[in-house]
């Protein structure tokens, strides 16, 4: 390698480390409200009332402050699989079903 390809290899990994430090330092706090879409309605619940929401082949747990998809019956089960969210900007997507959850 030359002396040019090192400068911009160390360029590379400088703009990536300033990235993920961005990235890392963006205050991200608890969410108050679940919101979840589907096919165009959208409703809203607090994070901190423990519910269980039927919703287009899916069920939506709220408890403890989490929000995690408990059960669907689509094929892939993706949904299902994520972790548990519960951070402002976090989101669950279950597409077949068109199904939006986030956290605000």
């Amino acid at each position: 390698m030359k002396r040019r390809d090192w400068w911009l290899l160390g360029g590379f990994l400088a703009a990536a480390l300033a990235l993920w430090a961005g990235l890392s330092l963006i205050p991200r706090g608890a969410g108050q409200t679940v919101v979840v879409e589907s096919d165009g309605e959208v409703a809203r619940y607090a994070i901190s009332e423990d519910r269980t929401i039927a919703l287009a082949g899916n069920w939506i747990v709220v408890s403890s402050g989490e929000v995690r998809m408990e059960w669907a019956d689509c094929p892939d089960l993706i949904c299902v699989k994520h972790a548990a969210i519960d951070q402002s900007g976090e989101v669950i997507v279950c597409l077949p079903h068109r199904v939006v959850v986030r956290i605000e």
